[in-house]
């Protein structure tokens, strides 16, 4: 399973790292409810996207998850990609950061349907780390020690 995570760097500059999730076992889905016991779901939103939005930051600590159609994301070191359904998208460049990261974005083709989950976790700086696991223990612990 991948993901691409959009990370902000001490300089203020937004990035995108193509990820593949690991450690997952094979056994249902055991390990996707820890990861969720970490990372608890603070909004759940369905959307749509329709056209393009200028430089901003994410709301939050997010996943997206398109369902329908082909959405972009352009970072401020421009690095690109394109997405479509199914494809798991992790944004660490939420407002209030302290570089103020930001992206642009916008659909291809059409309208995308969306997920989009929100988590209430702070940003990290310089985290370009791919690793789930310890990217929700991170943030979980982070988090709770503020």
């Amino acid at each position: 399973m991948s993901f691409t995570h959009l990370w902000i760097s001490e300089d203020g500059k937004s990035h995108l790292k193509d990820c593949t999730v690991e450690g997952l076992e094979k056994k249902g889905a055991k390990y996707q409810r820890d990861v969720s016991s970490l990372l608890e779901v603070k909004n759940f939103i369905l959307t749509q996207m329709i056209g393009e939005t200028p430089w901003h930051p994410s709301p939050k600590v997010q996943m997206v998850i398109p369902l329908e159609g082909r959405w972009y994301v352009n970072t401020t070191d421009g690095d690109h990609r394109e997405m479509g359904p199914g494809h798991l998208f992790f944004q660490q460049d939420n407002a209030g950061n302290i570089v103020d990261a930001k992206h642009w974005s916008g659909t291809v083709g059409g309208p995308c349907n969306m997920v989009v989950l929100q988590f209430d976790v702070p940003s990290k700086v310089g985290d370009d780390s791919c690793d789930w696991v310890a990217k929700a223990h991170a943030l979980h612990r982070s988090f709770h020690d503020l």
